[in-house]
């Protein structure tokens, strides 16, 4: 993903940090450890409109070399002086995403195959978590109107409105995994499935 500076935000999951990535290519690292510990394995990312950021951070690893108790969301203040972790009763969270007023965070939980719903506090602490979904595992995308595009653990993408109801399906060849709006006018949604990146050409503009 991107920030308003046109700086590519990225997960080294091996590496074990969030960084970003200038357009002239140097480098910032943005978090590499929490309270002394080693990250496990940041995964994904997502941008608020004060410029922090959601990452999360996820046991890829064994859990014999890793530093941290848990698998957790954590947010990076807009001015990059605090790293704070604002959830602690996720089994495994992997895609996040806010919604286009920017008030409500999503989560999908591998681990319990669940997408859930937080409350952005002003401050960029959660609360009011809730399941949104009864399924979910890896990624999310969402579009201008604020629909949630899932991908659960089987071969297709389930669309919900902002309520949480299921509105449509989208078959795929195969599971999908990360996903995300993109190309000439934001209409083209993009999927990897397996060893291969798919891309759909929709009627609704991705957020």
């Amino acid at each position: 993903i991107f920030n308003d500076s046109g700086d590519m935000i990225v997960c080294e999951s091996a590496s074990r940090r969030v960084i970003t990535i200038a357009p002239d290519g140097s480098e910032t690292v943005l978090a590499d450890s929490y309270e002394g510990g080693k990250l496990n394995s940041p995964n994904d990312a997502c941008v608020d409109s004060n410029g922090g950021i959601y990452f999360s951070d996820h046991s890829m690893r064994s859990k014999e070399i890793l530093e941290q108790k848990g698998d957790h969301i954590y947010y990076i203040s807009p001015d990059r002086s605090r790293i704070i972790k604002v959830t602690g009763d996720l089994q495994y969270p992997n895609g996040v995403i806010l919604n286009p007023v920017g008030d409500k965070l999503y989560v999908t939980d591998s681990g319990a195959k669940k997408t859930y719903v937080y409350t952005v506090n002003p401050d960029g602490t959660l609360k009011d978590k809730k399941v949104f979904a009864d399924e979910g595992y890896d990624g999310l995308a969402m579009d201008v109107n604020g629909n949630v595009y899932i991908t659960p653990i089987t071969d297709m993408v389930s669309v919900y409105d902002p309520g949480g109801r299921r509105i449509g399906e989208i078959p795929t060849p195969s599971r999908p995994a990360n996903i995300c709006f993109g190309g000439i006018g934001m209409k083209t949604l993009f999927l990897t499935c397996g060893s291969t990146v798919y891309s759909i050409e929709m009627s609704i503009m991705g957020f």
